[in-house]
């Protein structure tokens, strides 16, 4: 395993030295070459990826996802729940912990590209949801802005977006 991650790194430093020195898309474009191996997987006929996660409050979560946020349950038993989309365009999923098991805060985050910002923030806090962050630019001058909550397992969710769209 060791080799293997040393290879891995050497790709990352070629890519990310890319990025220190490209400062136009034409210059990305010449620098960045093909990655070394192809994309290798075709994709099933129920769902393309989904992140999994471990809670210790698995009832909040599942009432959090279903009727605060509105997702629709693709898998659902006593110990494991997955949720999408009405459109089915992400998937989310997370397992009941054994105690002192679950994913720890700040260990990943879920980030949503939504339209309007503002408007989704207000939405959700008229449903109840405390935000971490209100909406702000993500850099001065930026018309991009991200806001961010917490599902009731503290894992955090961030909403990207455009003001007013």
């Amino acid at each position: 395993m060791p080799d293997f991650v040393e290879k891995c790194r050497a790709y990352g430093v070629t890519r990310i030295e890319v990025s220190k020195v490209a400062e136009s898309a034409a210059d990305w474009e010449k620098l960045w070459r093909e990655p070394e191996f192809g994309f290798p997987f075709k994709w099933g006929s129920c769902w393309k990826q989904c992140c999994e996660y471990f809670v210790s409050d698995f009832e909040a979560e599942v009432g959090f996802f279903t009727d605060i946020l509105g997702c629709v349950c693709n898998a659902l038993d006593q110990d494991y729940a997955m949720f999408t989309s009405p459109a089915r365009d992400f998937f989310i999923a997370f397992y009941r912990a054994e105690p002192d098991r679950a994913t720890p805060p700040g260990t990943m985050k879920i980030a949503f590209m939504v339209e309007e910002v503002d408007q989704t923030v207000k939405k959700l806090k008229d449903r109840g949801v405390e935000f971490i962050d209100d909406p702000q630019s993500v850099a001065e001058g930026s018309p991009l802005a991200k806001a961010s909550f917490a599902t009731p397992n503290m894992i955090e969710c961030a909403l990207w977006g455009f003001p007013g769209g």
